[in-house]
């Protein structure tokens, strides 16, 4: 089962020369269900476009981090007091592609590129992660609760 799932606020995956990523929006969110996490790395992909901070929360904790052009990145360590399927908070200034870049068509804001994110030391697969959530997500019929993901709620 995976520990670390996307919630809200994060566009599709993308894949170009520098590898697979996916974007956050001004406010985004992970499902932790697993408080038995010690602490995840988050590293971003930062440029002239997008801002030089972001924020990230969870329950008590939260902590702001700056940003320099090109890698990033941070260990955070979530609340352990909380119970399983809290979510952790990722807050980001946007940018509009289109209104910043010459000749740009997408009008997507976009907030920080995410490239990698380790647990405990250990490289998750950002794709299969997404692909897990897309999955969930596509079947308007279906009820979009924790349980249908397949993450217990006791």
């Amino acid at each position: 089962m995976n520990k670390l799932l996307f919630g809200t606020g994060w566009h599709n995956i993308e894949t170009n020369d520098r590898g697979t990523f996916i974007w956050s929006s001004k406010e985004s969110e992970f499902i932790l269900s697993d408080n038995t996490i010690r602490y995840i790395d988050f590293v971003f992909q930062s440029d002239e476009f997008t801002s030089n901070s972001i924020t990230i929360s969870h329950g008590k904790f939260e902590e702001s981090f700056t940003l320099v052009s090109g890698i990033n990145s941070f260990k955070f360590y979530p609340d352990l007091s909380i119970k399983s399927n809290s979510k952790i908070k990722i807050k980001s200034v946007t940018f509009c592609p289109k209104n910043a870049i010459p000749n740009a068509d997408d009008i997507r804001e976009l907030g920080q590129r995410l490239i990698s994110i380790s647990i405990d030391g250990v490289v998750v697969d950002i794709a299969a992660i997404m692909s897990h959530v897309r999955m969930f997500e596509v079947n308007p019929n279906k009820t979009n609760t924790l349980a249908s993901m397949g993450i217990s709620t006791y």
